[in-house]
């Protein structure tokens, strides 16, 4: 016994001993000296604190304590916190109930700590083998065995902060969270098997974050973000065992600030409203199961969605249940939400026909187990989407909607081989649209509905499509579509048919009310593969006003049919057009053949194209005003178009080729009952171009028969234009050839030359000749004939900046009859003319000098000096003719020459017999660049022994008497209305009085001119004219008549002349016209 006391005595003796002991080595200056070392030998860290108490029975607490970063930048951190800070960290523990493997802690309390974490490459790595080293070390069917029960009574962590700086090859981010509070209260676990004694565990968490700033950046090469708000948060979890874990939480985000780089920038002032979430729920971790009861939405305070969640068997194969219950978002809020972020510019003015207008998601939903490769388990998910009693009118009814509603409907089931039977409904409808377009067209709608299901498989290739539309009162019509369209799966096995119809639409106001009519049209579309397609397209009017220029136009209706059949692939890379026809009325015909390729290389051929217009029934359909000009007008036959072309395009490389076809069949033209009759007219086009830069075009105008009821009985057959061009590249045309022949007529033409397009100012090098040989009389009309040679030619040369004209025009043995009692009689002449256009300025070349510089402009200068000023190289052109009767007038002997060059006209040589009489002189005229009416002008000439009766048939006088007279006259323009500027003299040197008689009556036909009645008068008392003048000032003529005096009367006249009024000199000619 005695021994057993002292055993127990000395066994209390040392563990006082050793008790007092440790209180005397662990001081706490010694601990700070211990914990320092253990973390810088460990963590490659410095630590700091303040030990305010430390007993190893109950607890210490520690304040100001520093987790400085290492001191050397070659030193990396073992752990990812670079440096963390707190105010003060205590802890209090129960020692004995540690003795008997238990934790008792009564409380414990970190008080703001500030952690800062810093991610590199390299510290992930590290994280990742510490990582794989601990799963290592536990295997999945592991139980949790605990050697202490532990026993928390309170703990608290108060204001914390943490921060993230995360680096990679890609960029940097960055985390920022504050005012972080967690609180846990009686935690409770048992000692051994955690799992299996779980109704032990019990405890009550809670996190908060009230007014937390929360701040996101990411500065990447492809878009940098950046993110902040104020973070209001809770979370409380009540747990009473695994099987019994109650949650309850919310977040709210407010005062937030989002930019994405500068696509996009909201400030707190553009998202005055918090955006919130509210959630309560219980969790099974024993069995693996969740239901969260309530998951709420809010915008602004206002519950937009409400989620139920359940989810079972989530340790084996987890099966989940999530739905939308409730949803309700109401129109009037999004658009408040979303006014901020559109410019005031872009906004209209806009008035809800109905505040209560919503969009819901009531009725999505995902449920089924989670997909996996053992259990062959999907997933469905549904999605819906409704839009309830919207109506909106936009700047004050510029543009209206009512009462629109939208329900889509999607469903699919997601596996692990992917996305299975896909299907989508979507339903819209509304009682009435009105839009105004950008150029104040108005566009509207009544009462409307659409539909659409579609089913598509894995590949989202629609194995089925239904599509129907209804419209009432668009734009006054009656729309309606039918389409169905199924599929095995692939597109090139799609079938299906459609039907589209439009009745009595109203084009008025889609042409700004420039054509009035109602239009109807029925569509059909057959598709038994893509290797066969077929469509009809009929169309109708009823009769068609068109109104122009204060003109109104009424055509008859139009009807067009149309029929399609062709072939495709399922990427639309090919097109085949096996036929295509399409009817206007009865007077036009289209009928169309090809294929089309877009890989590998584009081909697009056009094998067949034929246009048919039928002329008689398209003049028949043609407005009566139209017809108004040629009422009388009777055409026949049809003109056919046809045409083949080929495009190919590869990488770098174009080529193609066409030819295009025009030509008339039996074409027959009638006009005014035969007064123009063409019979049997062929008219013909063949062209064609290829990518080698080359081109031709041949037309071809056969008429076998021409006449007129105005003409002579004669019929003028086979008469022939044709004309040939080529291009051997794109810059230059060649006319090969041009000819007309009209074989009864006597007449032939030829046409060559080149033009060059490779400048701006075309360049022109061609020649036209047209000849005739008339050796018997040819007779258009009765009072119309001609008979002898005649040859035109006419050559054109021109560059960039002037076109150079040069004509020449000979004729033989001419004579010509024409209306009005013309006739001419054995016309000779040789004519040549030049003239240079400035095509800059468009104006004519006019030469400062004259062509013929003779010592005075007189007729006998010319003559006498003719061949010393000359030479051979510049003959002058001529004329002769026999005999001209105009009328009552016959001219004979007409002779002259002229020059015609730069712009300048030149007779220096003119004659003519007339009456017993001649007339002989020089007449020339300068052409005024800008304005030919304005032109200069000069006469020079010498009548003699005219019959001044026959002269002046006006005067329809019988007396008969000799004229003998001189004029110079200059003068410049040719506007007998306005006046002309001229100036010179008119000098009857030898006169009889009948001739002064009748001169005076022509100048005052009525009798009124009281100056012309005396001097009648003062010449039949034996007064004899022996000189008459005429001065001409500025378009004024100035009549004078000397007198010789009677040897009987003793009266003598002042001056021994007697000067009339001035006559305007455009009267006299008005008068004599």
């Amino acid at each position: 016994m005695r021994v057993l006391l002292w055993t127990m005595l000395i066994f209390c003796v040392i563990v006082v001993l050793l008790i007092a002991g440790v209180l005397l080595y662990l001081t706490p200056g010694r601990i700070e000296s211990i914990a320092e070392r253990i973390v810088s030998e460990n963590l490659q860290q410095d630590l700091s604190f303040t030990n305010a108490h430390f007993n190893i029975f109950n607890g210490f607490v520690f304040r100001d304590i520093v987790l400085s970063p290492p001191d050397s930048a070659l030193q990396q951190n073992v752990l990812p916190i670079h440096s963390a800070t707190a105010k003060e960290i205590a802890f209090r523990y129960s020692f004995r109930k540690l003795l008997k493997k238990q934790v008792l802690i009564t409380s414990a309390l970190i008080d703001s700590p500030q952690v800062h974490i810093m991610l590199t490459p390299a510290m992930a790595d590290r994280t990742q083998d510490m990582d794989d080293l601990a799963k290592r070390s536990t295997s999945a069917g592991d139980s949790v065995i605990s050697v202490v029960s532990l026993d928390l009574k309170k703990f608290r962590l108060i204001n914390a902060g943490i921060t993230v700086d995360a680096t990679d090859s890609l960029g940097q981010q960055h985390l920022h969270l504050s005012d972080i509070s967690i609180s846990l209260d009686d935690i409770s676990a048992p000692r051994g098997d955690v799992l299996a004694q779980d109704s032990l565990l019990y405890g009550r968490l809670r996190l908060d974050c009230f007014k937390s700033f929360l701040v996101f950046e990411q500065q990447r090469t492809e878009q940098n973000i950046k993110f902040s708000c104020t973070l209001d948060a809770h979370l409380a979890v009540l747990l009473d065992g695994l099987s019994s874990i109650k949650m309850t939480g919310g977040i709210t985000l407010d005062n937030t600030f989002l930019a994405l780089d500068e696509m996009l920038t909201i400030t707190p002032g553009d998202v005055p409203f918090p955006i919130s979430v509210e959630f309560n729920g219980n969790l099974d971790a024993k069995i693996g199961a969740a239901h969260m009861e309530s998951i709420a939405v809010k915008i602004d305070d206002v519950p937009w969605l409400a989620l139920d969640i359940r989810a079972d068997s989530l340790f084996t194969t987890p099966f989940i249940d999530a739905k939308v219950s409730e949803s309700q978002i109401f129109i009037e809020q999004l658009i408040s939400i979303a006014r901020p972020f559109v410019p005031d510019s872009l906004l209209p003015a806009t008035y809800l026909h109905n505040s209560r207008a919503f969009v819901s998601l009531k009725g999505s939903a995902i449920f089924g187990s989670l997909p996996d490769s053992c259990n062959g388990e999907s997933l469905t998910c549904l999605g819906k989407m409704s839009l309830h009693n919207f109506g909106v009118t936009l700047n004050r009814n510029e543009h209206f909607i009512k009462n629109l509603n939208i329900v889509s409907k999607a469903s699919l089931l997601l596996g692990t081989n992917g996305v299975s039977r896909p299907d989508i409904t979507t339903a819209i409808s509304f009682d009435s649209v009105y839009v105004t377009l950008p150029d104040s067209q108005k566009v509207y709608s009544g009462e409307t509905s659409f539909a659409l299901h579609t089913i598509l498989n894995s590949d989202f290739s629609p194995t089925m499509a239904a599509v129907e539309l209804i419209m009432s009162n668009a734009m006054g019509a009656e729309v309606n579509a039918d389409l169905s369209m199924t599929s095995p799966g692939t597109l090139d096995g799609l079938t299906g048919n459609g039907i589209f119809t439009l009745q009595d639409l109203n084009i008025a106001p889609l042409t700004q009310s420039q054509v009035h009519s109602t239009v109807s049209a029925y569509v059909e579309l057959s598709l038994n593969t893509l290797k066969d397609l077929a469509a009809t397209v009929n169309f109708s009017t009823d009769s068609v006003q068109m109104s122009q220029e204060q003109q109104t136009f009424n055509f008859a209706p139009l009807y067009l049919t149309s029929e399609f059949r062709g072939a495709t692939d399922a990427r639309l890379e090919h097109l085949t057009i096996r036929s295509f026809n399409a009817s206007l009325n009865d007077f036009a015909h289209v009928e169309l053949t090809g294929k089309a390729a877009l890989l590998p290389q584009t081909d697009i051929e056009l094998k067949h194209l034929i246009f048919s217009l039928d002329h008689a029934a398209a003049l028949k359909w043609l407005p009566e005003k139209i017809k108004e000009p040629v009422a009388d007008l009777q055409i026949s036959g049809v003109t056919n178009v046809s045409s083949q072309a080929r495009l190919t395009m590869s990488a770098g490389d174009t080529t193609y080729n066409a030819t295009v076809q025009i030509e008339t069949a039996d074409l027959n033209i009638n006009y005014q009952n035969d007064l123009v009759s063409l019979s049997d007219i062929s008219f013909k086009i063949n062209s064609r171009i290829n990518s080698s830069k080359t081109a031709g075009v041949s037309l071809a105008l056969n008429i076998s028969e021409a006449r007129s009821s105005q003409f002579t009985p004669s019929i003028f057959r086979d008469n022939e234009i044709a004309l040939y061009l080529s291009m051997p590249d794109f810059e230059t045309v060649h006319i090969d050839s041009g000819i007309l022949n009209f074989p009864d007529l006597k007449t032939t033409g030829r046409m060559t030359g080149q033009v060059n397009l490779s400048h701006d100012m075309p360049q022109v090098n061609s020649v036209i000749s047209l000849s005739q040989n008339a050796m018997d009389t040819i007779r258009l009309m009765p009072d119309i004939y001609y008979r002898g040679k005649s040859a035109i030619t006419l050559q054109v040369n021109s560059d960039t900046s002037f076109a150079k004209v040069a004509a020449t025009i000979r004729t033989t043995d001419l004579s010509v009859s024409l209306p009005n009692d013309i006739q001419m009689d054995q016309i000779n002449s040789n004519f040549s003319l030049s003239q240079t256009v400035d095509l800059q300025n468009g104006t004519l070349y006019i030469s400062p000098q004259t062509i013929v510089r003779t010592p005075t402009d007189g007729f006998v200068d010319y003559r006498l000096y003719r061949d010393y000023f000359f030479q051979e190289s510049i003959n002058p052109s001529w004329i002769t003719i026999r005999r001209t009767n105009v009328g009552t007038y016959q001219v004979d002997n007409i002779n002259a020459e002229a020059y015609f060059s730069a712009g300048t006209i030149e007779i220096p040589s003119f004659s003519l017999d007339i009456y017993g009489g001649n007339v002989g002189g020089s007449f020339s005229v300068t052409v005024d660049k800008d304005n030919i009416f304005e032109s200069s002008y000069k006469l020079s000439a010498h009548l003699a022994g005219i019959n001044s009766a026959l002269l002046l048939p006006s005067l329809e006088s019988k007396s008969k008497g000799l004229l003998t007279a001189h004029t110079e006259i200059t003068g410049k323009g040719f506007d007998l209305v306005r006046g002309l500027d001229m100036d010179g003299y008119f000098n009857i040197t030898k006169i009889e009085s009948k001739v002064a008689n009748n001169l005076l009556s022509s100048l005052d036909p009525e009798g009124k001119d009281t100056g012309i009645k005396f001097t009648k008068l003062v010449m039949n008392y034996g007064y004899k004219p022996s000189l008459m003048t005429f001065d001409i000032v500025r378009g004024y003529c100035y009549p004078s008549i000397y007198f010789s005096q009677p040897w009987y009367n003793p009266v003598r006249l002042s001056g021994g002349r007697i000067e009339l009024a001035r006559i305007p000199v455009a009267t006299i000619l008005n008068t004599q016209r």
